[in-house]
């Protein structure tokens, strides 16, 4: 997905969303403070460059269906020790 797709995508959902551009031209990342306020995507080469990070569509398109959590993807959170109930015993996720 390309960052223009995004964007487009929280647009059509109704999600609000702002780009923050970095010093360096084309490096760019999308926020949605009504997905509470997650990093949906980083791209490096602009506006039709590919983002870093998972997004899921079909949660977006579906809107939020669990008042406790709703997986939408982005990319702002970095797990250092296994997920409860996992049996890895060695467990970063991105």
């Amino acid at each position: 997905m390309t960052l223009t797709e995004l964007t487009r995508l929280l647009a059509d959902t109704r999600n609000d969303s702002y780009i923050l551009e970095g010093r360096r031209p084309g490096k760019k990342v999308v926020v949605s403070p009504s997905l509470v306020g997650r990093v949906m995507g980083t791209s490096l080469t602009g506006d039709s460059g590919t983002i870093l990070g998972w997004v899921n569509k079909v949660a977006i398109e579906r809107g939020p269906v669990d008042p406790v959590f709703n997986n939408y993807g982005g990319e702002e959170r970095f797990w250092f020790a296994p997920n409860p109930g996992s049996s890895a015993s060695t467990f970063v996720a991105i």
